[in-house]
């Protein structure tokens, strides 16, 4: 069998589309969790925690007596915050965009491959050399257009997450300007806090705050 027909049954659209974009809630569903070093303090914290024993600040949020503990439900913060919403729009499409490319780019590199196929019988020795290489530049033309797509997706997610972060801490820095909470912990199923108290839970707070000053600095960019 010529070197070109085993070249070319390596030439198809199983050319191992890895884009890595099962993305998106990645970051949302693992946002934000309490950093590992401060787990066997926030341990501690949460055993000697009375939550029975509330004292209410002048705005009504709730404050544990004692070590001073409230949570955000991540699921919650995750499913309502707009700008995650947003972000995982963007990256969707994103991911759409990017498919559309491969599989254009996969389909010229099939029909090209089609071609040289039905002239190989006819082709001179010169001629299957140079089919090949043909083959062979497109081969790598998609991989390397899938790593630079995979590259830059990553970037953005990357990006997305910072952002992410930055705004829960910018917002929970100035929520908590008057050291009212010696901690800000994350719940969710399935995580380190296996049980919280329904009263030390400032999610909606938290939630509807975010989604404000998310929505004035959208405005303020129209």
């Amino acid at each position: 069998m010529p070197e070109i027909y085993r070249l070319m049954n390596k030439i198809n659209l199983g050319l191992n589309v890895v884009l890595l974009l099962a993305v998106a809630y990645l970051f949302f569903r693992s946002a934000p969790d309490t950093p590992q070093e401060t787990d066997a303090a926030d341990a501690e914290a949460i055993k000697t925690l009375a939550v029975d024993t509330l004292l209410q600040p002048d705005d009504g949020l709730p404050v544990a007596k004692g070590a001073r503990i409230v949570f955000v439900n991540a699921e919650t913060l995750n499913e309502e915050y707009q700008f995650i919403v947003d972000k995982y729009e963007e990256l969707e499409k994103e991911q759409m965009r990017i498919e559309k490319q491969i599989e254009r780019k996969m389909r010229a590199a099939e029909e090209r491959y089609l071609e040289l196929e039905s002239q190989a019988p006819t082709m001179t020795q010169s001629q299957l050399e140079q089919a090949q290489i043909e083959l062979q530049g497109l081969q790598q033309d998609i991989a390397q257009f899938q790593e630079r797509a995979a590259s830059d997706f990553r970037k953005k997610e990357a990006r997305a997450q910072e952002q992410f972060f930055k705004n829960i801490r910018e917002y929970l820095k100035d929520l908590n300007e008057d050291g009212r909470y010696d901690y800000i912990l994350t719940y969710q199923v399935g995580g380190q806090l296996l049980l919280a108290n329904e009263g030390l839970d400032i999610t909606r707070d938290v939630v509807d705050g975010l989604n404000e000053a998310y929505s004035k600095k959208k405005a303020s960019k129209e």
